[in-house]
């Protein structure tokens, strides 16, 4: 996952945006950590002293057990309008309950959660699917038929064995997962996989010693139905390489379905030459060129 930070999350003023009474529901998992940290959790919600539990997650930020940094992490990084707007959709069409009025983003984020946790994080990831820009894009290969057939929950089964057995050959983990998103027009994979281990060293009460953890990392694939075109956003050039190949395989039927084309476009040059770029005066017949947009 990206960098822990909790200071919205962990302010008093942030922490007040949720329902008292939702807020226990949240913490009351971790009732003995925050017991052992001076916060004993009230059956009366106007009862919460909600300082004392920032003071006990800010002053505990290394001990905070695994599974309340994930939710915590999770709910903050959805605690806004675009994450609002995902759960109120999520939440409706699972037949959640929610109050009809007066609920902040964090407390919708909160409720979602304690009511459905996996659900939370698929929302999560479709946000992170649609907050991807950069991609690389690939066409298919000459000849290739263009017939499609929706995947099944067997296709994208094999897909996420396939993937998941990439990364643990390739020393990145047990417990890779594709997610699969379809909007119609474009079909969305995002694959959420464990990154290489890291070991960084520590200074814990003016110790010297060493943190081992493996990050988290996404990739995202992208399929356009209108032009045909795979777009691929992920880490290193094996990763982007092993992501084309085996949708190719899996959800086309052919591993070089969208062929690595040296002379396909990209946007590099706007990036490195900026209007330059534009020059066309080499070209017969075009006069000038002129930048309309660009969209992911």
């Amino acid at each position: 996952m990206s960098s822990l930070s909790f200071r919205r999350f962990t302010s008093a003023y942030a922490l007040r945006e949720v329902d008292p009474a939702a807020l226990i529901d949240f913490l009351r998992p971790h009732a003995a950590f925050l017991a052992a940290h001076g916060v004993v959790l009230p059956t009366d919600p106007d009862r919460l002293d909600i300082e004392r539990v920032e003071i006990a997650l800010l002053t505990s930020v290394g001990d905070l057990p695994v599974e309340l940094v994930d939710a915590l992490w999770h709910i903050h990084e959805m605690s806004t309008p675009a994450g609002m707007d995902s759960l109120l959709s999520a939440a409706d069409q699972a037949g959640m309950a929610l109050p009809n009025d007066r609920l902040a983003p964090a407390d919708i984020a909160t409720r979602v959660w304690v009511a459905d946790p996996d659900l939370l994080r698929r929302c999560h990831s479709e946000l992170s699917v649609m907050r991807r820009r950069s991609f690389e894009t690939f066409v298919p290969a000459k000849g290739a038929t263009r017939a499609w057939v929706p995947p099944g929950p067997e296709t994208i089964a094999a897909l996420d064995a396939a993937v998941a057995a990439w990364y643990v050959a390739n020393r990145r983990g047990r417990g890779a997962r594709v997610l699969f998103f379809d909007h119609g027009d474009q079909l969305r994979f995002l694959v959420r996989h464990g990154g290489p281990y890291r070991r960084e060293g520590s200074l814990d009460e003016g110790e010297p010693g060493c943190v081992r953890y493996r990050p988290m990392a996404h990739g995202v694939v992208v399929f356009d139905r209108r032009t045909w075109e795979l777009r691929i956003n992920g880490g290193t050039k094996g990763e982007r390489a092993m992501y084309r190949e085996l949708v190719g395989l899996h959800i086309f039927g052919r591993r070089e379905m969208f062929p690595p084309d040296p002379d396909r476009y990209d946007l590099e040059p706007l990036r490195a030459l900026g209007r330059r770029s534009l020059v066309c005066t080499d070209v017969a017949g075009l006069a000038s060129v002129r930048l309309g947009g660009v969209s992911a």
